[in-house]
């Protein structure tokens, strides 16, 4: 980065926990640096992903000390922002719910910061005891990521993250950390899953993380003898659907399950209107009829929400899934059968399966 870039970005420190315009893309919390960019409104309605295919997007930003970072997050002592989240199993439509939040005036919507992926890894590590102890300062980096993503450009905007799903396990942490604080818990059924992904053949897609479910997975049911090398195709994604929704039911049956409305989305999709009006209330956001009319006839609905320039219905994904289902069977029976075949090992897995059914 050239001097001039980096001074524009160190001016802006000062000032950074005033608004978004410097937003904290990622931080290393091993080598002490942080990348921080500048953004507006746009930057993020137009982001499908905070991830590092924003950067392209991006004109000026510049890595800066952590150090000087937090100096500026902790001078904050008032009590952080009220946020709302989406927490989610991946390939439910998370993408297509937060597009369609960003359509109310009132909202900002942050897709998938990075920030939140480094700690919800740690957060792994300290529980399978790759990392001895480091609750207290993980708890602590947590607080301050909260404040650092629940910035807004003006104070009548109101925050929702949608948090990459191998972040789940962060929801009870990010949850308390505002009274008002509300979630929407969205899923689909490990059949759904199978059809979808093995049509499309993203297993590719999940393998990315697959390692780090399975060490999550792992964590929370000991014995667990699984290896990544020897799954199918179908494996892989039950793995992948278990290790997600099993954070899912840890939040659903603890002291924060109260600010947790959850959803499949196939429920969702059956009827939008209803849909919307229950995200809305679950989420404290306006939900009169006037609202919930205008947004079930978004043009999200019309669009593939990770491509919204390529038209996709629902219409569109029931018969993709119509014809998984009959090129697939075999690959889908595999997957629901694995998924049995580790709940008969480790039982405590069927009251898993009993709140978020399999089919």
């Amino acid at each position: 980065m050239t001097e001039e870039i980096q001074k524009r970005m160190a001016d802006l420190l000062p000032g950074l926990m005033e608004d978004l315009r410097a937003f904290v893309h990622d931080i290393d919390w091993r080598q002490g640096t942080a990348l921080v960019v500048e953004a507006d409104e746009t930057f993020f309605r137009d982001a499908i992903f905070l991830d590092n295919r924003v950067l392209e997007e991006v004109k000026v930003g510049a890595h800066v000390p952590l150090s000087r970072l937090l100096q500026e997050v902790d001078k904050i002592k008032t009590p952080p922002e009220p946020c709302r989240f989406i927490f989610h199993t991946g390939h439910a439509g998370s993408t297509l719910i937060s597009r369609l939040l960003d359509e109310l005036p009132d909202v900002l919507g942050l897709r998938e910061p990075l920030l939140l992926r480094s700690l919800a890894m740690a957060l792994n590590d300290i529980r399978g005891g790759k990392i001895k102890g480091g609750e207290e300062g993980l708890g602590r980096n947590l607080e301050r990521v909260y404040r650092l993503l629940t910035r807004t450009f003006s104070p009548h905007q109101k925050v929702i993250i949608k948090a990459t799903s191998i972040c789940n396990n962060l929801a009870p942490g990010l949850l308390g950390f505002h009274a008002g604080n509300r979630a929407l818990g969205l899923y689909v059924g490990l059949e759904t899953m199978l059809a979808n992904m093995l049509m499309k053949d993203q297993v590719a897609d999940i393998s990315g993380f697959a390692q780090t479910r399975l060490e999550a997975l792992k964590a929370h049911l000991p014995g667990v003898s699984l290896h990544l090398e020897e799954l199918t195709p179908a494996g892989l994604i039950a793995l992948s659907w278990i290790a997600e929704i099993y954070e899912c039911f840890l939040t659903s049956t603890g002291p924060q399950a109260p600010k947790v409305m959850f959803l499949n989305f196939d429920d969702f999709l059956a009827d939008p209107g209803k849909g919307i009006e229950r995200i809305l209330s679950g989420l404290s956001l306006c939900h009169d009829s006037k609202t919930v009319e205008t947004l079930t006839r978004s043009r999200v609905f019309f669009t593939y929400a990770k491509q919204p320039g390529f038209q996709y219905r629902a219409a569109d994904r029931a018969l993709s899934l119509e014809e998984s289902r009959r090129k697939n069977h075999a690959g889908i029976g595999e997957g629901l059968e694995f998924a049995q075949a580790l709940a008969n090992r480790h039982p405590e897995l069927n009251k898993v399966f009993e709140k978020f059914p399999l089919a």
